[in-house]
């Protein structure tokens, strides 16, 4: 065996025998022998604290737990940067075949109007232009627009390098005879509109979605209203001139608002929600977001590009949308992501000014100061690194400092990637490695320094939802997309949700991005409720007019009280069981308090049309039905002095709530649903009422209010 010549060459060693109790004599044993130089260092030094043999066996087993470390003498100065001059925190990537997917389920769902009413159809393509347009309109004040329908799921094409894209529309315009009842179509222009929409991305919470945000029409511009006549239309351009007079008047009327009634503004996407980086734990705000469709080989993509920070200022410089370009380098994936290395020190810089490490630091030793902490992204690799210092731990009141730094490492070979860990400490200088060796510390350092990298690994994992260094489910990615998503709720203004798989994931210096596929799945997991309200006006049922209840709040109840006849909830009987005893009487009793007011589920507002949609999650379906109270008490059989008396609170559930809808009328009065036909489900256990294009129609006679007491004069389910 060679001889160890300077203190460096033994620090390399030590490594190899900090699991021992005395790595000194392990290296002795090994064959080892010392120069007389560093004999003498080993002889002179002495160490400034002993370990008590339980707390050296202790240190000893958690520096196997830990596994192999590295030492070497020489500080490592951590990182000082920042965001680079125009790039982003975060940058998500999403490609229009997805887009136009959600679209088709927005369509479905009804969501995405299928007509739009003649009175704004007529703002939108006025009479005269149609009939400078075409011949084969009739004259007479009694011809008007009718109805815009569209007739398909509306599809989408990117505006390279905006903010915009191009939507295609197909339609049919009915021109009417509104002497006749019905209204009778006596010609009707059909083909595709085209028109310029901008998307703009909305965050609410930690979670971002594209929406349209308006249009861009400028005239003359791609982005104007265009009209592409069908060739099997009734009407027909008279000329190609005729078509571009119309194309202007339609262009200077068309309002998004108008086309889509308003009712979707507030609630759709046009794409799955986007789960951002922001999560509990540390204060991570959004700075700013900026939207581009780009090119793609085939169908165009949407781009996202997030600032990220703790305060609500970015980086100077940051944030160039003309780096937001076609992130996919393969036909086969639909989704990309990239977080950049300095949102990931973001994370691990806060976590260290909130005092979060510290705090798991005094977990493990009360003389433990966390004094840095720094995250590196080199290619394929990932170092998580702590800087710290024990207080007082060598002779002379000297600390002990040192940094730890933890590596994991990827590597493919046939398509498996895999992952592999190595730890590093560097002790600050000689004094600190002789202290180190002669103390038994580097087995403490060991123990204290790679739980606390754990820690902030875990911080980053709970915050960046998408990272996960160490191997799991035997999924060894280190960027995994199928977090990316919110997979338990559907798109909003569908039935679908998300899911999205890791193609290929991989990490380079400064960033870490991943490619996968996305796609939707129908939703079997939650309930939908779908109800239409609509008031009858008149005296009697052959003079009335039946109007939609608009812009009103209406609530999904589960009703409790009373409790429902044929309700299916298993109510504990109430008990009363008693032992007797030589010394002691035991009374158990048991009774049930049923809860003593109905529960809420969902609050939503009518639209235009009366309508309004509920989704509910599992979670929500498991209402409280009571309280069982169970009470113990036992008592001295010779004086009957109660010696103890307990308590115990057991909540019991509803699986399947009876549900109704309560109307709150914007003059304050109040109706409920239970005596209408579909107004009222015993025990729900269907994932539908009503749908979209079918839901439950209730019909309230005016004047007609809820009773203080419900159940009474409602005409509802007579109660247990």
């Amino acid at each position: 065996m060679p001889t160890i010549q300077k203190s460096e060459d033994l620090a390399a060693l030590l490594g190899q025998v900090i699991q021992t109790e005395n790595p000194i004599e392990a290296l002795k044993q090994q064959g080892f022998t010392f120069s007389a130089d560093l004999q003498k260092q080993l002889e002179a030094a002495k160490p400034s604290k002993a370990l008590s043999p339980e707390e050296r066996a202790r240190w000893v087993q958690r520096a196997k737990e830990i596994g192999p470390v590295n030492f070497a003498v020489g500080t490592i100065p951590l990182a000082a940067r920042g965001l680079p001059a125009g790039e982003y925190d975060f940058i998500f990537g999403l490609r229009l075949g997805v887009v136009n997917q959600v679209l088709a389920a927005l369509y479905t769902g009804f969501t995405w109007p299928h007509k739009v009413e003649p009175e704004s159809a007529g703002k939108l393509f006025p009479l005269d232009k149609l009939k400078a347009f075409a011949e084969g309109i009739p004259d007479g004040e009694n011809i008007q627009v009718g109805a815009l329908h569209f007739t398909e799921p509306p599809t989408v094409t990117p505006l390279a390098g905006t903010e915009s894209m191009i939507l295609r529309q197909t339609f049919s315009l009915d021109i009417i005879d509104q002497v006749i009842f019905p209204h009778q179509r006596v010609t009707s222009l059909d083909g595709v509109l085209t028109y310029g929409v901008q998307v703009k991305a909305v965050i609410k919470n930690d979670l971002l979605r594209f929406v349209f945000d308006g249009v861009a029409a400028g005239a003359g511009t791609p982005e104007a209203v265009h009209i592409i006549v069908a060739p099997g239309s009734p009407l027909q351009p008279r000329s190609p001139q005729a078509l571009a007079n119309l194309e202007e008047a339609v262009n200077l009327n068309w309002a998004f608002g108008v086309v889509l009634l308003g009712k979707i503004q507030e609630s759709y996407s046009i794409s799955p929600q986007v789960r951002l980086p922001v999560g509990s734990g540390v204060t991570i705000r959004v700075q700013g977001v900026n939207v581009r469709s780009v090119e793609t080989e085939s169908e165009g993509a949407l781009v996202v590009g997030v600032l990220l920070g703790p305060t609500d200022t970015p980086d100077e410089g940051a944030g160039d949308p003309n780096r937001l370009i076609n992130p996919f380098t393969t036909p086969s994936s639909n989704v990309y992501a990239r977080v950049h290395e300095e949102l990931l020190r973001k994370v691990v810089h806060q976590a260290l000014d909130s005092g979060e490490l510290q705090r798991q630091a005094s977990k493990e030793r009360d003389d433990l100061r966390i004094d840095g902490a720094d995250i590196e992204l080199k290619t394929n690799e990932i170092r998580l690194i702590l800087k710290a210092h024990l207080v007082d731990a060598c002779s002379f009141n000297k600390d002990l400092g040192f940094t730890a730094t933890k590596t994991y490492r990827y590597s493919v070979f046939s398509g498996e990637i895999t992952v592999t860990e190595t730890q590093d400490v560097n002790l600050d200088d000689s004094d600190v490695f002789w202290c180190t060796v002669l103390g038994a510390l580097e087995v403490l350092i060991a123990g204290v320094a790679f739980p606390i990298i754990g820690a902030v690994l875990d911080l980053i994992v709970q915050i960046v939802h998408y990272i996960r260094p160490v191997p799991s489910g035997g999924d060894n990615d280190p960027l995994r997309l199928n977090g990316v998503f919110s997979r338990d709720l559907p798109v909003p203004g569908t039935e679908v949700l998300p899911q999205a798989g890791t193609l290929q994931s991989r990490v380079e210096e400064l960033f870490m991005e991943a490619n996968g596929v996305a796609s939707l799945i129908p939703d079997n997991i939650n309930t939908y409720v779908y109800a239409a309200f609509q008031m009858r006006i008149g005296p009697d049922p052959f003079s009335s007019a039946i109007l939609p209840i608009q812009n009103v709040k209406v609530e999904l109840i589960d009703q409790d009280v009373p409790r429902p006849v044929g309700d299916d909830t298993v109510i504990p009987p109430s008990t009363e069981k008693t032992k007797i005893g030589p010394k002691i009487i035991r009374t158990v009793t048991s009774n049930f308090e049923p809860v003593t007011h109905d529960q809420i589920l969902a609050q939503g507002t009518t639209d235009n049309s009366g309508q309004v949609r509920f989704i509910i999650q599992p979670s929500q379906l498991r209402t409280v039905a009571g309280t069982l109270v169970t009470i113990t008490t036992v008592e001295d059989t010779q004086t009957g002095e109660v010696t103890s008396s307990r308590v115990t609170h057991q909540i019991i559930r509803e699986s399947h709530p009876d549900v109704f809808f309560q109307v709150t009328l914007r003059d304050g009065q109040k109706f409920d649903t239970r005596g209408m036909t579909g107004g009222f489900t015993l025990n729900l256990v269907s994932k539908r009422i009503g749908s979209p294009g079918a839901p439950v129609v209730l019909t309230w006679e005016e004047g007609v209010i809820v009773d203080e007491h419900p159940g009474k004069k409602h005409g509802g389910p007579p109660a247990v």
